[in-house]
Parts: structure tokens; C-alpha cells; sequence
């Protein structure tokens, strides 16, 4: 789309872990909240190219650690990178997101414990990257709080591809770890050091883990994916001057490339960016997302710019 090109992939860099942020993962800092805990993270390149941080979203039921490979990356692009762990989110007043729109409560939860990490951090505007199910809760957080918000990223995420069931979503999700562990389409899986590799019986059982641990509350998250649509939200945040991209795995079986591009439009993204790769691809090949997200970071921080320079 306008303003946004594809980033050429025949030589991308391999990913390389660092060690110093390595050490800035491994110092992570618990949040107490009533009954539930946040464990955040603040991982920062020692140069930065931009002074906005980027808050990363990670997907539903996701082991602790499984995404550090992508968020480590991305910092070491030159950026200040927060996220958190916090499988079912955080006890919530009962006013919380209460208001004009209605936001399924499961989804709540993650935002509340999203707004709390920001403000442990004082951190007054990001951007943000969200993976699957974090596209929901980031964006409640973008719609409540606007003025925290620049631009965002969002990946291979929930609610663009209309009408959906329960058990086509539950068989994907299913499908989807068992076909990412087994890697039957033969994609490429380079192997780099991290401390949880996807897909290995650490990965796996903390998944599940995350689901036996609370149950219903896995099952309302899958629910709020089933029932989500966030086309509307993309259009008032974009009617508000945020911009906008997707990053889409075109083996994605999750949230099939081909529904999303039959309904997503102008009217709520600036860019669709496309990688070869299933729904969690991001883990097993992170570089070749690492490198697409930082390019559409770039591109929307150039439009942000743009409009900033145009109202002046």
C-alpha cells in the first residue's frame, strides 16, 4: 500500500544474540496486582535510532521466554523494547474499560496488565507490536488511551477475518503447535541459541501449562478471538492520525492471509506486509519478521513525521 514498501528477504542477517541483552531479559521485574502477578520486561540497544519505545504484545498462551529471540531482535535494531508475562492478565476494577464501547473481559484483563507496565515504567507514548491474540488487548489499550499510542504493528493478528467457529479456531491453534513442532512444510528454522526453543518440551508444556492453569479463562480468550472484529477500532485509531501496519504469515492457518486481505482495506492499515511462514513463524524463524517489522516501524515513524511536519 501507499507509503510502505516490501523489504527485499534474499539476504536477510542472521539472527545473532546478544549477550548484554540478554542479561537485560534475564533482569526482568515482578508486579503484584491483588491475586496476580506481571513479570515485566525492558530490554534497550545501547544506541537507539528513535526515542519511542515499542511495546511487544505475545500471543495466546505463549511459554515464557518463547518470543525473547523476536524482542531481543528487535531492540538490538536500535530500539527500547517493553513487554510482559502475564498468561491470563490482572484483576481489574470493576469500572475498567467500562464505557461507550464493550470489550470482552478476558481481553480486559491483558489490557489492564498492559496499562500497568506502563505506568511501573512511566512510559507516556510507544508504539506497538502485537502477535495474534495481543492484537485485541493492545488495541483496547490504544482506544482508552490514544495519547500513549503512535503507531502500531500488528502480526498475524486476531479479529481480521470475519465470521469465525470455535472449533475451527481450537483445531487451528491445535494444529498449528503440533505442525510448527514437527515442522511439516519444511520451512526454514535456523537454529540460534535462546532459552526456550519453539516447539520443545519446554515450550509446549508451558503452553499448556498456561491453559490447565486457568481453564476458563483460556477458553473466554479463545472465545474473545472467535467473536473479534477490530476493523472498526483500526478506522478510529487511523481517523486519529495513528498509522497502521499488518505482517502476515502466508502459510498462517490460524488467520488465513487470503480471508484477511479480502476484507482489510486503506481505511484501516497504511501497510500489508506479507512473510513466508505459519502463525508462529515469528518464534522459529524470528529474523525474517525482526527484519519486516523493523522496516514498517521505520516507514510509519517517516508518516508520523510527515503529518507532524505538514500541521506545523
Amino acid at each position: 500500500m501507499e507509503g510502505l514498501k516490501q523489504p527485499k528477504g534474499e539476504n536477510l542477517p542472521e539472527y545473532v544474540r546478544s549477550e548484554s541483552l540478554v542479561k537485560q531479559f534475564e533482569q526482568s521485574e515482578k508486579y503484584e496486582y491483588g491475586s496476580t502477578t506481571i513479570e515485566a520486561f525492558d530490554i534497550q540497544a545501547e544506541k537507539l535510532k528513535t526515542e519511542t519505545p515499542v511495546f511487544f504484545g505475545t500471543g495466546w498462551s505463549a511459554s515464557r521466554g518463547v518470543y525473547e529471540a523476536s524482542i531481543l531482535g528487535i531492540a538490538d535494531r536500535g530500539r527500547r523494547v517493553l513487554s510482559m508475562f502475564a498468561p491470563h492478565g490482572i484483576d481489574t476494577d470493576h469500572d475498567f474499560g467500562k464505557g461507550d464501547k464493550t470489550y470482552a473481559t478476558a481481553e480486559l484483563r491483558k489490557a489492564a496488565a498492559m496499562l500497568r507496565t506502563l505506568e511501573e515504567k512511566g512510559v507516556e507514548q510507544l508504539d506497538i507490536v502485537a502477535h495474534s491474540e495481543s492484537a485485541l488487548w493492545t488495541l483496547i489499550i490504544a482506544a482508552m488511551h490514544p495519547e500513549k499510542i503512535r503507531n502500531i504493528v500488528l502480526i498475524d493478528p486476531a479479529g481480521l477475518i470475519d465470521e469465525d467457529t470455535t472449533a475451527r479456531l481450537a483445531v487451528s491453534f491445535c494444529k498449528d503447535i503440533v505442525q510448527g513442532a514437527l515442522n511439516k512444510e519444511k520451512l526454514p528454522r535456523p537454529k540460534i541459541e535462546r532459552s526456550v526453543q519453539p516447539g520443545s518440551g519446554t515450550d509446549l508444556f508451558g503452553a499448556l501449562r498456561n491453559m490447565a492453569g486457568a481453564p476458563m479463562r483460556s477458553l473466554k480468550e479463545v472465545l474473545a478471538m472467535r467473536d473479534a472484529d477490530i476493523r472498526e477500532m483500526l478506522e478510529d485509531l487511523k481517523k486519529q492520525g495513528k498509522h497502521i501496519a499488518v505482517v502476515q504469515g502466508a502459510r498462517d492457518a490460524i488467520f488465513p492471509m487470503e480471508r484477511m486481505q479480502r476484507i482489510v482495506n486503506t481505511k484501516q492499515v497504511d501497510g500489508f506486509y506479507s512473510v513466508y511462514g505459519a502463525h508462529n513463524e515469528i518464534n522459529s524463524n524470528p529474523e525474517a519478521y525482526i527484519t519486516v517489522i523493523d522496516h514498517a516501524l521505520d516507514a510509519l515513524e517517516k508518516l508520523s513525521n510527515k503529518d507532524k511536519n505538514s500541521s506545523e
